[in-house]
């Protein structure tokens, strides 16, 4: 008996003595982890993302003029979707710019050359912007004429009252969007040509006339897609719209050349002299 007590009270003292090496290896680890575990940082804020740029009206104009430009040098006579209200104003503002700058270049280099073998003087360079004033006016007011005739004889003669003026002006001008890059042509000849001879005299020549005759064609097929609504026959009213024109066109032409005529004196008033 007294051997088997001593060897029940030596297994209490064995386990006794494991549980106080368990427990004092789990405190250091429990210390350690409690020293190992990363402080939690405060989260940023993210930055609100903005909005995506949206483009100006102005860019947003020039990218439907550019198309409209293309679409109308491609297919002049078809108009397949709309375009901003004032894109055919544009193209008759642009058509005559070009025009007004060939002359001016014309008569830069003219007074450029000639003050240069001194038979000139230096003044009468400044007749140079009355020239280009002078035809700018002309194209530009001569052109909307064409068209508002066109536009009357349509609406009122023929009773075709489907578009408002700027609409028609933005057929018209679709029409007629071939004298660009004839105008383009226009300048760069009057920038580079050689002003000698009866030649330069008869590129200029022929570069206007494409023009005019681009207007003029323009013109007659507003009316030629006009719906008639009216009696009127279609032949009439293309000799109404271009007899009311020219008359108009020429009554301009008048006005413009006396208010610049003090100033083009002595002048080519043009590269056709």
């Amino acid at each position: 008996m007294y051997l088997l007590w001593r060897a029940v009270d030596a297994g209490d003292h064995h386990e006794s003595g494991c549980a106080d090496a368990r427990s004092a290896t789990r405190a250091p680890a429990t210390a350690q982890q409690a020293t190992q575990q990363p402080q939690q940082q405060p989260i940023a804020p993210q930055p609100t993302p903005l909005p995506p740029t949206q483009p100006s009206a102005f860019s947003l104009f020039l990218k439907d003029y550019w198309h409209y430009l293309l679409d109308s040098i491609k297919h002049p006579a078809t108009i397949t979707r709309t375009y901003h209200k004032y894109a055919g104003l544009t193209s008759i503002g642009l058509t005559s710019l070009l025009v007004g700058l060939s002359f001016f270049t014309d008569n830069h280099r003219r007074y450029a050359t000639a003050q240069l073998h001194q038979v000139i003087s230096a003044g009468d360079s400044e007749r140079g912007f009355a020239t280009f004033f002078a035809w700018f006016l002309i194209m530009f007011c001569g052109i909307l004429l064409y068209a508002s005739t066109a536009h009357v004889v349509s609406g009122s003669l023929l009773g075709d009252k489907r578009a408002d003026y700027l609409t028609g002006l933005n057929e018209f001008g679709h029409y007629s969007n071939l004298a660009v890059p004839v105008s383009v042509l226009f300048l760069l000849y009057a920038l580079v040509g050689t002003q000698t001879g009866g030649y330069y005299v008869g590129v200029n020549v022929t570069l206007l006339t494409m023009v005019v005759l681009l207007v003029s064609i323009a013109a007659t097929t507003t009316i030629y897609y006009t719906a008639i609504q009216t009696h009127l026959d279609r032949i009439y009213a293309f000799i109404v719209t271009h007899v009311v024109a020219i008359l108009l066109i020429a009554v301009l032409c008048k006005l413009i050349y006396s208010m610049f005529a003090d100033a083009s004196s002595n002048n080519s008033f043009g590269p056709f002299s």
